[in-house]
């Protein structure tokens, strides 16, 4: 076979027709949506399990709930030093050699050193802001994180941001606000705070920073095991230098140390497990095969997620105004999954009708 016929058969067998590129788009965004959806049912779980434990086991230390949860991420780098060392760049690696997970572990133990102050500052504002206000007003200022991420896209990570993204954060931002007007009419022994609104304001701030540090640092074409071992340092560092602050809270009487019983410690066990360390890095990955602001968005997936669950296991009903506020925050969460692709369409639409 001549040369010349050996490369034209190459360019043949070679070649990727635009259907399955789009399809393989199509394949990533509907897995990163899946991902995001089971991690939403994980989250509702988790808030009803986190709530047994400040309310009906008595244990309200918020900063040791973010410390422990956050230092169990530290078992994800289990998964790395199993991994066996055949091969790094190419080159074939012997047994007195530098393992090539070395390398990594320093490249993800930098990237952990930005994230990490964003991922506790986040979490424990969160935790500690439900002292101050009702579940209500949390949930509802915690919603803002959806603006913050978007201009943060914008901003930082050169995204392109079309009219649907914009009215599917306005819808997902006004379900809420339905909701939590719905819960606190409902709820009225919780009182709320400026202080505890002010708090949930700034964990948003800090969520979406972190989201959009967490899509820069770790892009969608890094390797499979890139998420478990950033997670795994963030743990590491937290493990390290979280602890002091356990301390200084203490002295300063802000909260005091105690040890858990061994039924708070079950209960926070299981929630740093599948609660925290599981559904965040199963969110990471959403993250990577879509983008933040639909990762965001879907975080108030919990909305109608936990609304359903509240029916199923308490029986409880709920009126006109919680129902329609969930079923915006489930418009809004679509909408914003096909966002560029509605866009592109219209476009396209408005251009042939222009030139007819």
């Amino acid at each position: 076979m001549s040369p010349h016929l050996r490369l034209k058969l190459l360019a043949v067998f070679s070649y990727v027709s635009p259907s399955d590129t789009t399809c393989r788009v199509c394949d990533k965004i509907v897995a990163g949506l899946l991902l995001i959806v089971l991690v939403a049912f994980i989250w509702v779980g988790a808030s009803q399990l986190i709530e047994t434990i400040f309310k009906d086991q008595s244990f309200d230390h918020p900063y040791f709930l973010t410390y422990f949860n956050t230092c169990g991420f530290s078992f994800w780098l289990l998964g790395t030093a199993c991994r066996k060392p055949v091969e790094c760049e190419g080159q074939e690696v012997l047994n007195d050699e530098l393992p090539p997970r070395c390398p990594q572990l320093l490249k993800f133990g930098r990237i952990a050193m930005v994230i990490a102050p964003a991922w506790l500052l986040a979490n424990y504002l969160f935790n500690l802001s439900l002292d101050y206000t009702s579940v209500a007003s949390n949930s509802m200022f915690s919603t803002t994180s959806n603006i913050w991420t978007m201009l943060f896209s914008v901003c930082f990570l050169g995204e392109r941001i079309n009219p649907f993204h914009v009215i599917a954060v306005v819808l997902t931002m006004t379900g809420s606000i339905l909701v939590a007007t719905a819960d606190a009419k409902a709820s009225t022994a919780e009182t709320s705070s400026w202080i505890g609104d002010g708090l949930a304001l700034v964990s948003a701030f800090v969520y979406g920073a972190y989201t959009v540090l967490l899509k820069y640092h770790v892009p969608e074409q890094e390797e499979a095991l890139a998420m478990p071992t950033l997670f795994g340092c963030i743990g590491v560092l937290v493990l390290t230098f979280g602890w002091p602050i356990l301390i200084f809270f203490h002295l300063l009487s802000w909260e005091e140390f105690a040890w858990p019983s061994r039924a708070v410690l079950g209960s926070l066990t299981v929630n740093a497990l599948i609660g925290t360390n599981l559904s965040d890095v199963l969110w990471a990955y959403a993250l990577q095969l879509t983008t933040p602001l639909t990762a965001t968005l879907g975080l108030s997936l919990t909305v109608p997620f936990g609304m359903i669950s509240d029916v199923v296991l308490r029986g409880r009903s709920f009126g006109l105004q919680y129902i329609s506020g969930s079923l915006l925050v489930l418009v809004g969460f679509l909408l914003v999954s096909f966002a560029p692709q509605m866009w592109s369409r219209l476009r396209i639409n408005t251009c042939e009708t222009s030139e007819a």
